[in-house]
């Protein structure tokens, strides 16, 4: 039985393994200019709306993992281990996994350049893996785990004297169907601007001076942020936690994207562990952690799995409250211990680890074929920042081939003119609070066949002609 351990976790694609799988599937190699064309029916539409793995990774993921880890892991299961109502914070088995794939129990203090090599080197004591554990909790996905975290944060923060909604403030721009999502679970939402390497902090710590203590969260996503692919560096995220201490609200850290890194370098860790490192630096600090990394198996396995994460610093008491006073986990005990133990047996045995360097191949690959298309077919209509992984990427429309913002009017005709085309995109304005962004485009390249990618850049490119009247078969 294989281990997974946190080297393995972010060691880089053998170039055999990757030469092959792109031939096989056919990815443009990394010397290649533009994909080649595949024709598709005209009538068919293309969507780079949906933010979902592609199929043929699904398929792979149910022949090559799920279903075999299904079968396996009830050598080392019983019934009564998965069946019945189980631990509140979920299965201890997969909690142990969690904590070991991201080296929780390491005690040093860390930086940008921390190796994976030297963590996993970390010898652990049984005492230390039982109290990590305990800050690890399961979760019904992402969204779930989001939602469930808010409704009970806004219970725990409630002043009985204050007849306002307590305030979240949320990236602009940010996933766009987190702010309603937030305000369900009984929030007041406000945007705080993002500059080229992420949230703009400044702008930040002015709004927590100007709401006076209003500001009870921020909802943050700071690995691969959807939809802009940024990722908040070391020195920010060292920042950020010093002004959630500061001026006392949580950070809500959907990190659903941390595993899906494209660089052998890439060494960022959850957010949660620079709660830890905050307090290495400030011995004397009276204030407690403030961070819940908010995890997902969803886009590295399957979301029909719906599994998720929580993790928190040392010293954080907020799963221990949590578990116990959730009504959910009151009444239901712990979340999918089923599923939990077929991802358990998959990182036992292996074959998670095989599909996460698949995946992350597949989707480096999509992205590659989706800035070549459009270099190729036409560059002087857009602007963006290739990220080095996640599922997105946020690009601005130059309609005029210039740095002239494109007005309301064009962009609203551009959008009709991508309905008529049959391709479908996030207008950038609904992934912002405030709007302002209405000449920005989210394009989704997980979902796409490279041939798909292609012909849809295309037909963005004729929406665009169309506008501007050069098309030449506009109709």
């Amino acid at each position: 039985m294989t281990s997974f351990t946190p080297l393995s976790l972010f060691s880089h694609l053998p170039t055999l393994y990757t030469t092959l799988h792109r031939s096989i599937h056919g990815f443009p190699s990394k010397s290649q200019g533009k994909p080649s064309p595949t024709e598709i029916d005209p009538q068919k539409r293309i969507n780079f709306q949906r933010g979902f793995p592609a199929e043929l990774l699904l398929k792979r993921a149910n022949t090559q993992l799920i279903r075999p880890a299904s079968e396996a892991m009830w050598h080392q299961f019983r019934e009564m281990d998965l069946l019945p109502y189980i631990d509140n914070l979920g299965l201890k088995h997969l909690r142990r996994e969690i904590v070991k794939m991201f080296a929780m129990t390491s005690e040093d203090s860390f930086t940008e350049h921390t190796k994976r090599d030297d963590l996993e080197r970390i010898e652990v004591s049984e005492e230390k893996m039982r109290e990590a554990i305990q800050r690890v909790m399961i979760t019904h996905g992402c969204s779930q785990g989001i939602f469930h975290l808010m409704t009970n944060l806004k219970e725990q923060l409630r002043d009985p004297h204050d007849t306002e909604k307590p305030l979240c403030l949320v990236e602009e721009p940010t996933y766009f169907i987190m702010p309603s999502l937030i305000e369900e679970a009984g929030w007041r939402i406000g945007g705080v601007q993002m500059s080229d390497d992420g949230i703009d902090l400044d702008a930040l710590e002015e709004r927590l001076k100007k709401e006076q203590g209003r500001v009870k969260a921020l909802y943050t996503i700071p690995v691969f942020q959807n939809p802009s692919g940024i990722t908040l560096s070391h020195s920010k995220r060292q920042r950020l936690v010093e002004l959630s201490r500061k001026y006392n609200f949580y950070i809500v850290a959907d990190e659903v994207y941390q595993l899906l890194h494209f660089d052998e370098d890439f060494q960022i860790r959850p957010l949660a562990f620079y709660d830890e490192d905050y307090d290495r630096r400030h011995p004397q600090s009276d204030t407690t952690p403030k961070v819940l990394s908010v995890g997902s198996f969803s886009k590295v396995v399957a979301p029909g799995i719906k599994l998720g994460y929580v993790l928190v610093a040392r010293g954080s008491k907020f799963l221990e409250v949590f578990s116990k006073e959730a009504g959910l986990h009151y009444s239901g005990g712990g979340n999918n211990p089923y599923n939990s133990g077929i991802i358990n047996q998959a990182i036992q045995d292996g074959s998670f680890e095989e599909n996460l360097l698949y995946v992350r191949d597949s989707y480096s690959q999509r992205l590659d074929a989706l800035h070549a298309a459009l270099q190729h077919h036409g560059y002087q209509y857009f602007e963006y920042h290739k990220p080095r992984g996640g599922y997105f990427l946020w690009v601005r429309i130059k309609l005029r081939g210039d740095e002239r913002r494109s007005s309301d009017e064009e962009m609203d005709a551009f959008y009709k003119a991508c309905e008529k085309r049959k391709v479908q995109v996030v207008d950038g304005n609904k992934c912002c609070v405030s709007g302002g962004h209405h000449d920005y485009l989210r394009l989704c390249f997980g979902w796409l066949e490279v041939h798909e990618i292609e012909e849809g850049v295309k037909r963005v490119v004729h929406a665009i002609e169309d506008v501007i009247g050069k098309s030449e078969d506009a109709k």
